[in-house]
């Protein structure tokens, strides 16, 4: 695998990207909805209030406190597919000092699935006035609630991997969007969002896990950094973009932490792309532990699958896919293929607006 740029990046993105809405509809004009269909992204200035951001914060902050306060309790720490709180691994494995509120804070990466867990964001990612009126523009009037999910980046976090997000999803049409909204100051210190304009427009390329590492899943090839765009944003502002679209966020080199929350949505008929190796492995039920659906339910480091029925009504693959043409289905199978281990990324989490279309279906 190719390592990632080292050069520097751009600071900002062109003033062509971004783009104001009306705060009480959320309606987009037709040049953001081309810049979106062209470029695969746009910026939105004050999508929430700065006052709704810090309130975000604080309930960021209450979910934090409460896990705590039930982790001192029963000392259980669920796998990160299963916990809405996903702490930094030296946290988990007590290498970290998490006596005050603060710490506690630090101490956590990521919280995951947030609309399954929690009514406030459930109701900020399906209620919101602008974030629906957004989605439906973008996707049409049957939309799901993908995955939610609040990306604390601690100082000294690691860059995320240069992906795109229908590589974990795997759905089919690729009709897919995120809403990635800063609660934070967001810079290229602190680790800001990067895209490359134009790449969703050709499928989805090769991602690989680094040693085995699914943390470390990624695109093969880097882009060039000349083809960069950097996205600094104030706390409230969004950057909208396609679910197939290059991005990464570099390493957080500040001494504070960088806060955002992210709605993935799609289209109501999008349906999960089947692996054909699954799928293969699918005719031929075993009960060992082998495979991405363990008899426990949790995921596995080999790319075969099993025949336990734990989890097959939430992963969303499998029995559950739609079997697509083998030329769009872009899977990296290989002897150390994880790919199946992120069977968690493509159940849809609630419906957000019109009809919910059931199995097959997301």
């Amino acid at each position: 695998m190719e390592p990632q740029p080292k050069k520097s990046l751009s600071t900002c993105p062109p003033a062509s990207s971004v783009f104001s809405l009306n705060p009480e509809t959320g309606k987009l004009d037709a040049d953001a909805l081309a810049h979106y269909e062209t470029h695969g992204y746009i910026v939105l200035r004050q999508v929430i209030s700065g006052d709704e951001a810090g309130e975000v914060r604080k309930e960021l902050h209450r979910i934090i406190d409460e896990w705590y306060d039930e982790f001192e309790r029963t000392g259980v720490e669920e796998a990160d597919w299963v916990s809405m709180v996903n702490r930094e691994e030296s946290a988990r494995r007590g290498e970290m000092t998490v006596e005050t509120k603060d710490q506690r804070y630090l101490s956590v990466r990521r919280l995951f699935r947030m609309a399954v867990h929690d009514p406030y964001f459930k109701a900020m990612s399906t209620e919101h006035t602008v974030l629906r009126a957004v989605v439906k523009q973008v996707l049409g009037k049957d939309v799901k609630l993908l995955q939610s999910m609040a990306l604390l980046k601690p100082p000294g976090a690691a860059e995320k991997r240069w992906h795109q997000d229908n590589g974990y999803f795997r759905l089919t049409p690729n009709n897919l969007m995120a809403f990635w909204i800063a609660i934070d100051h967001t810079t290229v210190q602190n680790g800001c969002m990067h895209v490359v304009p134009g790449t969703h427009r050709h499928g989805v390329d090769e991602h690989k896990s680094l040693d085995g590492n699914h943390k470390l899943y990624s695109l093969v090839q880097t882009p060039d950094t000349e083809k960069v765009v950097g996205i600094p944003l104030q706390p409230g502002d969004a950057l909208v973009f396609h679910g197939e679209l290059h991005h990464f966020t570099p390493p957080n080199r500040s001494d504070g932490p960088r806060y955002a929350v992210q709605f993935h949505y799609a289209s109501a008929e999008c349906c999960p792309t089947v692996c054909p190796k699954a799928a293969d492995a699918a005719a031929t039920p075993t009960t060992d532990n082998s495979g991405p659906n363990r008899q426990d339910g949790t995921p596995s480091n080999d790319g075969t699958a099993t025949g336990g029925d734990v989890m097959d009504d939430e992963r969303g693959i499998g029995g559950g896919g739609v079997e697509a043409p083998a030329a769009d289905r872009g899977f990296d199978c290989d002897p150390k293929c994880v790919e199946p281990q992120f069977w968690y990324f493509r159940k849809a989490e609630c419906l957000v607006s019109g009809q919910d279309y059931g199995d097959p279906h997301i």
